[in-house]
C-alpha cells in the first residue's frame, strides 16, 4: 500500500500524532520490536521514522486488543495520515490569518489649506459678483436706489419747504400788528424765534432717522 504523505520520514513526537498515541508508545513498539530498523533512520534519540514503512509493520503487528483496547484505542494505522499542522511562524514572521481580517479603513484626502483659501476666495468673488448684477438689475428696474441720493432729495425738499415757510413769515407778523396792536417789528421777531426753535428740533430729528437708514433702500413689492 502506497502512503499518501506528503513527507514520508518524520519524527517520533510526529509519528505519535500521525497514529493518536503518545510518543512514550512509539518508543515501545521500537523497543519491542514493532517498528524495526527498515522503518527507522537515524540512530538513538534522532532516530526519524518512515511513516509508510512503519504504518505496513504496526498492521501486521498489533493485534486488535492493542489497536482498539486499553492504551492503544484510537491508534491510526492507515497509510494516509492526518495533514500536518501548519508551520509556526518564525522570528520575525507573520503568523498565517485564522480570520478574515477587516478591509482597512479609506484614506482620506489630503488637506491643502492653500487650495481651500483659493476656492474660499474664488466663492466669495462669484457671491460679490451675483450681489452686484443684482443691484445693477433692480437699479435699471427703479426698485433699488442709493440711500445717500434719497437723504440728499429730502435734504432739498426739506430746504425748499422752510424757505417758503420763513418767506411768509412778515406776512404773518403785518397780520397779527394790526389785528392786535402792537409793532410789525414784534411780532415778526417773536415768530422767526419760534420758527428757529422748531427748525432746530425737526432738524435733529431728521439727522436721527437718516443714521438709521440701511445703505440701500429697496422695494419689497415682488414681480409677479
Amino acid at each position: 500500500m502506497t502512503a499518501q504523505v506528503e513527507d514520508d520520514i518524520v519524527t517520533k513526537g510526529r509519528f505519535a500524532e500521525i497514529c493518536n498515541v503518545t510518543a512514550g508508545r512509539v518508543s515501545q513498539w521500537i523497543s519491542e520490536g514493532k517498528i524495526t530498523a527498515d522503518a527507522l533512520t537515524g540512530s538513538g534519540r534522532s532516530a526519524r521514522i518512515v511513516v509508510s514503512i512503519a504504518q505496513q509493520q504496526l498492521r501486521g503487528r498489533l493485534d486488535a486488543t492493542q489497536r482498539f483496547g486499553g492504551n492503544g484505542i484510537g491508534t491510526r494505522l492507515a497509510a494516509t495520515p492526518p495533514p500536518p499542522p501548519p508551520p509556526r511562524p518564525t522570528i520575525g514572521e507573520a503568523p498565517p490569518l485564522l480570520f478574515e481580517q477587516p478591509p482597512p479603513p479609506p484614506q482620506l484626502p489630503a488637506f491643502d489649506p492653500i487650495e481651500d483659501q483659493i476656492k474660499r476666495e474664488k466663492l466669495l468673488q462669484e457671491r460679490a459678483k451675483s450681489r452686484r448684477m443684482l443691484e445693477e438689475e433692480r437699479e435699471r428696474l427703479g426698485r433699488y436706489v442709493l440711500a445717500a441720493d434719497v437723504e440728499r432729495s429730502m435734504g432739498q425738499i426739506a430746504a425748499q419747504m422752510i424757505a417758503k415757510f420763513s418767506g411768509v413769515l412778515p406776512d404773518m407778523a403785518s397780520a397779527l400788528a394790526a389785528e392786535f396792536g402792537i409793532t410789525q417789528r414784534d411780532v415778526l421777531h417773536r415768530l422767526r424765534a419760534v420758527f428757529d426753535d422748531f427748525r432746530s428740533r425737526t432738524a435733529d430729528a431728521l439727522d436721527t432717522a437718516a443714521d438709521a437708514m440701511p445703505p440701500t433702500l429697496d422695494d419689497v413689492t415682488e414681480e409677479p
